[in-house]
């Protein structure tokens, strides 16, 4: 099952980030700079976006109100993420257990894990571990 499981990732990768994109692009107004896909040893996967700040984002920069520029930025990662949840689940028929914001250094550049369940008795919630976030720096 498990290689079954990984070809099926590997396939999908071009069509995850094709999606990523157009969730950004087209549903979000940002332009994508970055979109990279890497699937874990796990089969779960991290979806990396770089993404140009969005028109609201850059008027609140302008004007003096970094925090709420920043979360303007995160409401944006967020819809992003719960967006491409959906797509994995219904367009992908992944069996998805969650999908995680990743910290970040800054809004327009974040980091989505993916939980992919293995087995219909796979526990839906995995420890997140901190070598995650080193494939987000990489």
């Amino acid at each position: 099952m498990n290689n079954n499981l990984q070809e099926n990732i590997q396939s999908l990768v071009p069509l995850i980030k094709d999606t990523a994109k157009q969730i950004l692009e087209r549903d979000l107004c940002c332009q994508t700079l970055v979109v990279d896909c890497v699937i874990l040893e796990s089969l779960d996967f991290v979806v990396k976006i770089k993404r140009s700040y969005s028109k609201t984002e850059e008027m609140m920069r302008g004007r003096k109100k970094p925090e709420l520029a920043a979360e303007i930025g995160l409401m944006i990662n967020q819809a992003c993420k719960n967006r491409l949840f959906l797509c994995l689940r219904n367009r992908f028929d992944l069996t998805v257990a969650d999908v995680l914001l990743l910290p970040s250094v800054a809004p327009a550049q974040f980091a989505l894990f993916c939980m992919i369940k293995q087995k219909p008795s796979a526990p839906c919630l995995q420890p997140l571990d901190q070598s995650l976030l080193e494939v987000f720096e990489r």
